[in-house]
C-alpha cells in the first residue's frame, strides 16, 4: 500500500509477521539498504531503482525485484525477531517498524513511563482480591502536556456511595479588563481575527487547524514544493487524473485555509516564517520533535518575540522518551496503541482499523485543548505550548480495556463484528448482489422486539436465549438464524422492518450512498465549492448546526502556492517593494 511519495522518500505500508512496518528510505544510501537488510536479501537489491519502484509495480511497468519476493523478505525478517527487537532496530536505522501491541505490552511500554503518562489509584486492595499483586492500578493520564507538564484532575472519579462530584472549591481566574479581547462578535464567526500558521500535515495537525479555518481563522497553509504534503499524492484524484493538486483526500482537510510556498531551506525563507509565528496567535506543527527547534522555530524561540503564541506539536509518539524520533503515520500509533489487536477476527492476524486510525480521533482531542488555550488566552493574555502525542491520544478510547487487564487477567482481543457485552451483533447477508444488513442487540428488551419483527420463530423461544449471557453461548446458531431471515428481504425492507421494531439496524453504506444520502441532502452536509484546479467539487460539512452563522467550510482547499502573494500583502502587510526583494531570494515556490 502506498502511503505516499515525495522526490526524496518512498514509504512503503506493510503489515508483515504480527508488525506493521514502514520503511522509509533516503534511497541515496545504498549501504544503509544492504545493512537494514544483512543476511535477508541479496546485495544486487541495493541496485534497484527503489525511487520509482511504486510507481512502476502501480502501473505495471516491470520492476527487477517482484513484489512477492519483497514481501517475503519482509516476512524473514520479522520472523527471526522479537516484535520489541525490531521496534529498537528500527530506531537505530532510521526505519519506522510499529509492533501491534496488546494491553499487557501497553502497561509495560517504558516510553510512556518515560512521558509520565500513566496516572494510578490504589483500589483499596482489589488488586491482590484478583490475584494481580499489590501494585497500583493504572489507566490514561491527561491527553495532551500544556507547558511541559501533563494536567492532573484535582478531584479524584466518585465511587458510587460519594455521590456527584462538586465543584464549589475550584479556583476561577478573573477575566483580565486589559487582557486581549474575544476574536469574534455577536454575530460573526467565533475565530474571526485569529491568525493561524499551519505547518502540520497528512492529518492531526490539518484537521485540528481546518476546525479553526471553518469557524473563522485566518489560517496559512505553509507548505514547500520540495516537501510537499503527501496527501497531495493519495487518490482519489478529479477524474481520475494524478496531480499535486487534484486530490481530494487533501482538500477535505484543508479547506478554508490559504496556501503559502515557502522554502524553509532558504534564509529568505526562515525569515519570512518567522515573521508570520511573530503575529500569529497560534502555530500548529506535526514534525518529528525537535525539527521545528533546528528551524529556529521551537514554542521557546516563537516565545522570546511572540509571547502570547499558543504553539502545538502533535508527533506519533511525542518527545522526551526512548521512541520520540519515530516517524510513521497513524497506521503506526493504532499499531502501537493496540487497535490492530483489537480488530478482525480471531482466527485471523490482526486487521486494524481501516484508516490511519489516530488521524481520525486526535483532531478531536487537539482541538478541544486548543480552544481551552484560546479561552484561557482571551481572558488572561497567557499563551501555552500543546503537545500532543498520537498513541497517548489513542489510549483515551482504550481505558476500560487497560483496567480489565489489570483487574482479571484479561487481555482484550479480536472478536470480528462481535461484541464483549450484548448479542447478538453482526452484519448478515441479504438478498441482491453484496446486499447487507448490520444488527445490535443492546439489552434483553431488545431482544424480545427482534424476537417480535422475526415472527416469534420457535427458535428464538428458547429461554436460553433470554440473557445476554444466553445469547452470548449460542452466538453461531443464532448468527444462522438471522442470516436465513435477511437472505430473504433486501437491504431496504430488512431495515425497515427492523427499524419499525426498534432494533438497532442498518445498512453499510458505501461513500457514494452517502454522496446521495437524503438525510444528509435534508441537512444540507454536502457543499459545493470552487477548487482553483479541478472546479465544482463537493465537500464535506461539519455533523452539526450553529445557529448565528455560517459554520462553513468557506471555501474550498489551496493549490499549492496559491495565496502566496495574497499572504504576503493583505496577512503580513508587506508593501509591493518587500514583495520583491522576498521574491529575489529565492524562497518563495
Amino acid at each position: 500500500v502506498v502511503q505516499g511519495e515525495t522526490s526524496r522518500q518512498v514509504v512503503r505500508d506493510l503489515k508483515v509477521g504480527g508488525v506493521h512496518t514502514t520503511l522509509v528510505r533516503d534511497f541515496n544510501l545504498e549501504g544503509h539498504v544492504r545493512a537494514r537488510f544483512n543476511g535477508v536479501v541479496d546485495p544486487s537489491w541495493a541496485e534497484e531503482d527503489w525511487s520509482t519502484y511504486d510507481h512502476r509495480i502501480v502501473g505495471g511497468e516491470p520492476v527487477g525485484i517482484p513484489h512477492t519476493e519483497v514481501i517475503d523478505a519482509l516476512d524473514r525478517l520479522c520472523a527471526g525477531h522479537t516484535k520489541r527487537t525490531l521496534l529498537e532496530r528500527g530506531r537505530e536505522f532510521g526505519v519506522t517498524i510499529a509492533p501491534i501491541n496488546d494491553t499487557a505490552d501497553l502497561l509495560a511500554f517504558d516510553h510512556l513511563e518515560r512521558r509520565a503518562f500513566w496516572r494510578s489509584i490504589d483500589l483499596d486492595g482489589t488488586g491482590p482480591e484478583a490475584g494481580l499483586g499489590d501494585g497500583p492500578i493504572r489507566f490514561p493520564g491527561a491527553c495532551v502536556t500544556v507547558d511541559g507538564d501533563r494536567p492532573a484532575d484535582d478531584q479524584a472519579a466518585p465511587r458510587p456511595v460519594d455521590g456527584p462530584p462538586t465543584f464549589a472549591d475550584r479556583p476561577t481566574v478573573a477575566v483580565r479588563p486589559d487582557g486581549p479581547p474575544p476574536h469574534a462578535d455577536d454575530t460573526g464567526r467565533p475565530f474571526e481575527g485569529l491568525l493561524v500558521a499551519d505547518f502540520s500535515w497528512i492529518g492531526v495537525g490539518p484537521i485540528t487547524a481546518k476546525a479553526l479555518a471553518d469557524h473563522g481563522a485566518t489560517v496559512v497553509r505553509v507548505e514547500s514544493a520540495n516537501r510537499i504534503d503527501a496527501l497531495r499524492l493519495q487518490v482519489p484524484f478529479k477524474d481520475g487524473v494524478a496531480g499535486t493538486d487534484r486530490s481530494q483526500f487533501f482538500a477535505s482537510f484543508n479547506t478554508s485555509k490559504l496556501g503559502l510556498s515557502v522554502d524553509l531551506k532558504n534564509d529568505g525563507g526562515l525569515l519570512l516564517v518567522r515573521e508570520l509565528v511573530d503575529r500569529a496567535d497560534v502555530v500548529i506543527d506535526s514534525f518529528t520533535p525537535g525539527a521545528m527547534a533546528r528551524l529556529g522555530l521551537g514554542p521557546d524561540e516563537i516565545r522570546r518575540t511572540n509571547p502570547a503564541v499558543i504553539t502545538v506539536t502533535t508527533s506519533l509518539l511525542g518527545g522526551g522518551g526512548p521512541f520520540s524520533t519515530m516517524a510513521g503515520y497513524g497506521y503506526h500509533a493504532a499499531a502501537i496503541a493496540g487497535f490492530f489487536e483489537l480488530v478482525g477476527w480471531p482466527d485471523r492476524p490482526p486487521d486494524g482499523p481501516w484508516l490511519a486510525y489516530t488521524d481520525t480521533i486526535g483532531p478531536r482531542f487537539i482541538t478541544t485543548a486548543l480552544l481551552a488555550a484560546i479561552d484561557r488566552r482571551n481572558r488572561t493574555g497567557q499563551g501555552c505550548h500543546i503537545e500532543a502525542a498520537q498513541l497517548e491520544l489513542a489510549l483515551q478510547l482504550l481505558a476500560p480495556e487497560l483496567l480489565d487487564q489489570q483487574l482479571t487477567g484479561t487481555v482484550a482481543r479480536r472478536l470480528g463484528n462481535r461484541a464483549r457485552d450484548l448479542a447478538p451483533q453482526g452484519v448478515y447477508r441479504c438478498a441482491g448482489d453484496d446486499a447487507w444488513i448490520a444488527i445490535s442487540v443492546p439489552d434483553d428488551a431488545a431482544w424480545d422486539r427482534l424476537r417480535a419483527a422475526l415472527g416469534d420463530p420457535p427458535w428464538a423461544a428458547d429461554a436460553a436465549l433470554a440473557t445476554v449471557e444466553g445469547r452470548q453461548a449460542g452466538h453461531d446458531a443464532i448468527d444462522r438464524e438471522l442470516a436465513a431471515w435477511t437472505a430473504t428481504r433486501t437491504e431496504a425492507e430488512a431495515e425497515r422492518i427492523l427499524l419499525d421494531a426498534g432494533v438497532p439496524a442498518g445498512v453499510p453504506n458505501r461513500s457514494s450512498d452517502l454522496l446521495a444520502d437524503p438525510q444528509y441532502e435534508h441537512r444540507g452536509f454536502y457543499r459545493s465549492l470552487d477548487h482553483a484546479e479541478v472546479g465544482p467539487v463537493p465537500y464535506a460539512g461539519h455533523q452539526y448546526r450553529i445557529d448565528g452563522y455560517d459554520h462553513g467550510p468557506r471555501w474550498a482547499a489551496p493549490t499549492l502556492g496559491q495565496h502566496t502573494f495574497e499572504v504576503l500583502t493583505e496577512v503580513l502587510g508587506f508593501d509591493v517593494d518587500r514583495v520583491a526583494e522576498i521574491a529575489a531570494t529565492g524562497c518563495l515556490e
